[in-house]
């Protein structure tokens, strides 16, 4: 890439704040009454700043995802990594792989594109994005720097063959489930939550490890942050431990964002979908069914 790294996050800065002034203003008013709500005791100019943040921290990590991958490209990717935590799953015992779940925080895709570096390749479930030009680059990225990258609808028998063949997975949990998810507490409200990766650790005893990435300051440095291993109880009945790895998700998630709060994808309608939302369309005669 011609233009230097730094060079091309200072022009990320810009434009990230060219978009914060001309995207709409009702998502950004979302945004800051999700933040308000998350964090009451913060002042109106408090909430703008992390709303503004948000957009200037997604500007710079776009820049630093497409740097890094030249670097996967190059091999030398780890040059630039930091490992913290995840000695229990190197484990040789183990006979099925991993899963890794995060969120749209901090470096997510740094994540992927190092995983097969740090001698965990990953198969990445993954919801299709809205744009195809975008969808297409972003899966080329991913791909050339050894992830597999698969729909996640109808991905399940798949998940389930990587992980039983030592494989490993990548999930991210953030998003929206609509209809398919369960309620789990995220950020003091209920969330409609994927439970993917809790069925699949159920079903297969397979860990989850929530990890995350951030850049440490200005550098061109990254840590890669195994923050918690939850490892399924498979005596316990299917759907209590569901719900208690898909909470505990969530709450790992939950942490990271209240320290760092502009490095989270407050852009997400993150609630959208609210606890009895379909039964009521239903009853209004609209098909559908409620969430479990």
């Amino acid at each position: 890439m011609a233009m230097p790294w730094h060079v091309g996050r200072a022009v990320a800065r810009r434009i990230s704040d060219l978009v914060y002034l001309l995207d709409r203003p009702q998502r950004k008013a979302e945004m800051a009454r999700n933040i308000k709500d998350t964090f009451p005791h913060l002042t109106g100019r408090q909430v703008r700043d992390i709303v503004r943040g948000a957009y200037c921290f997604l500007a710079e990590s776009t820049v630093d995802a497409r740097h890094f991958h030249e670097l996967v490209i190059k091999g030398r990717c780890t040059d630039v990594l930091e490992v913290e935590g995840g000695d229990e799953l190197r484990n040789p015992a183990r006979k099925v792989g991993i899963i890794f779940v995060t969120g749209h925080f901090g470096c997510w895709e740094v994540l992927g594109l190092a995983g097969a570096s740090l001698g965990y390749p990953l198969t990445s479930v993954a919801r299709t994005m809205r744009n195809p030009l975008i969808d297409r680059h972003m899966r080329r990225l991913r791909e050339a720097a050894g992830e597999i990258v698969v729909p996640k609808r109808g991905a399940m028998l798949q998940a389930l063959r990587v992980l039983k063949a030592g494989g490993n997975l990548a999930f991210l949990v953030d998003q929206d489930a609509r209809r398919d998810g369960i309620f789990v507490d995220f950020l003091g409200k209920p969330a409609s939550t994927t439970s993917s990766p809790a069925r699949l650790a159920y079903a297969t005893g397979a860990p989850i490890a929530f990890v995350y990435a951030r850049r440490l300051g200005q550098q061109n440095r990254f840590r890669i942050v195994v923050a918690d291993v939850i490892w399924p109880r498979r005596d316990a009945g299917e759907a209590q431990e569901v719900l208690r790895m898909t909470q505990r998700m969530s709450h790992d998630l939950e942490e990271v964002v209240r320290k760092w709060p502009t490095g989270w994808m407050w852009m997400h309608r993150r609630w959208k979908t609210y606890p009895g939302k379909y039964r009521r369309r239903r009853q209004a005669g609209t098909p559908g069914e409620s969430l479990p």
